[in-house]
């Protein structure tokens, strides 16, 4: 099954990371003694082609709430720290090569299916990944660029970025005359778009009430709806197959991060690139979110870990310091 839904292109999360392998490749080829920092920028070669990276993906680490510029020094550290990791470096590009020799494999297989639906829908499903991913890299870039204009406009009008951030297009020219009101938003803010076009924008303490009264409606409905079996179990969808044991460490949000350590268990909402280095020392990861194609699915099946996605409950289920076992093959997590 993994070979069947395995997308015809890199997604650029991967493409980015095996140039940065590339790079590293090159550094060990010149027999650069030690990997440092410094090292790599006495190399003119290495230096531009670290500065073509970075020219490149400065943008890699953009959220939807904000842009994270990714400079030379970054993308520089980043490397020394993959340089204490050969063993990884070989492997991503090694298996980024291997991707012609794994479409002849799935060509193969799909040849030997005589159900067109099923094709048919294998190959939606490439599309639908191929959008998604583009989709994702064009928004992720655009963030820069909008977030220097929305700097400007907050710089015009005397207001923090960190506050404009939570205005309307419509209230801008009224930008001046909203401090208390975006101070507010920036405490706890919800904003609510129904299906006839009808939005609500709720802040402060009302927000937060409404929040996790829709919060324990979902985790409500996500039981009703059999996302747990038991007490003991939770179900989620197999995004990279496999099976691993650890004890759980739940990330809502970047300052966690670091605290994951060598053999957890990640469970998040979803992931995002920030999350690549938990990740790598994950032994397994669960999200609440996310589909065959989401980030925490691609990752996961490049590193070759296990991966439970769109479980629903699991950051609100699971707790830290749990002991649980990931069925990455049926689709079950078991609460030792």
């Amino acid at each position: 099954m993994m070979l069947l839904t395995m997308p015809s292109r890199h997604s650029f999360i991967t493409t980015e990371r095996y140039d940065l392998c590339c790079i590293l490749r090159l550094a060990t080829q010149k027999e650069i003694s030690a990997i440092t920092a410094g090292s790599l920028l006495l190399d003119s070669v290495i230096q531009e082609k670290i500065r073509r990276h970075q020219q490149k993906y400065f943008w890699k680490l953009n959220s939807y709430t904000s842009a994270k510029y990714v400079t030379t020094e970054d993308f520089t550290k980043e490397l020394e720290g993959y340089s204490t990791h050969p063993e990884d470096i070989g492997k991503t590009i090694q298996e980024y090569e291997r991707l012609p020799e794994h479409l002849e494999k799935k060509r193969a297989l799909l040849q030997k299916i005589s159900n067109v639906e099923l094709i048919d829908l294998l190959r939606m499903q490439d599309t639908i990944f191929q959008i998604h991913d583009r989709r994702k890299e064009c928004l992720t870039i655009s963030v820069h660029y909008l977030d220097f204009l929305l700097a400007e406009i907050a710089k015009r009008a005397g207001v923090p970025i960190e506050d404009a951030r939570y205005t309307r297009i419509s209230e801008l020219e009224d930008l001046s005359t909203m401090k208390d009101e975006l101070a507010k938003r920036r405490t706890g803010s919800l904003y609510v778009l129904l299906q006839n076009a009808s939005e609500y924008l709720f802040a402060g303490e009302e927000a937060k009430q409404l929040f996790h009264l829709f919060q324990r409606k979902n985790i409500q409905d996500s039981f009703v709806s059999s996302a747990v079996s038991n007490s003991k179990q939770l179900k989620g969808n197999c995004a990279s197959l496999g099976k691993a044991c650890g004890r759980v460490k739940v990330c809502r949000g970047e300052k966690e991060i670091a605290n994951v350590e060598v053999g957890d268990i990640l469970v998040a909402c979803m992931t995002q690139p920030e999350y690549v280095p938990a990740m790598k020392k994950a032994a397994a990861v669960i999200t609440d979110e996310g589909g065959l194609n989401c980030h925490a699915a691609i990752i996961c099946r490049e590193l070759g870990i296990p991966c439970l996605v769109g479980t629903a409950t699991a950051t609100h289920v699971l707790k830290d310091g749990m002991r649980v076992e990931v069925d990455a093959t049926r689709g079950i997590v078991t609460i030792l």
